[in-house]
């Protein structure tokens, strides 16, 4: 399994790093710090091997997850993409679903959601 996480905080990426990691011991982890790299990253990923899951916080530098999101599920329809975020807009978390976000995950809340969401149980 392959995930890619995408968030411009360091710290943050540690903790949901940590939690994935912790569910899913011998997950594949590549990180990016902009919604840039995670459309690169992705794009990278289409020879193969290709992620499983991708987890985009909402504001981030160059490209925000939702442009992000717009753009990666132009060409996967299928492709698991939760937003992360410490506080969604109901607004934001409209358009996301319109564009095909299939979870959010509050940073500063639980993560109850998590293990379905990776698929263990």
């Amino acid at each position: 399994m392959r995930a890619l996480i995408v968030d411009d905080s360091a710290l943050s990426r540690m903790i949901i790093c940590k939690k994935v990691k912790t569910l899913v011991p011998t997950i594949q982890i590549i990180q990016g710090v902009n919604g840039q790299e995670a459309v690169d990253k992705y794009n990278s990923s289409l020879g193969g091997p290709a992620f499983d899951i991708i987890f985009l916080d909402c504001l981030m530098p160059i490209k925000d997850g939702l442009e992000v999101l717009e753009e990666i599920r132009a060409k996967d329809k299928d492709i698991k993409i939760v937003m992360l975020t410490a506080n969604i807009q109901e607004m934001v978390k409209a358009r996301a679903e319109e564009l095909g976000c299939n979870a959010f995950l509050n940073k500063t809340q639980g993560d109850a959601m998590l293990p379905e969401l990776l698929g263990v149980n």
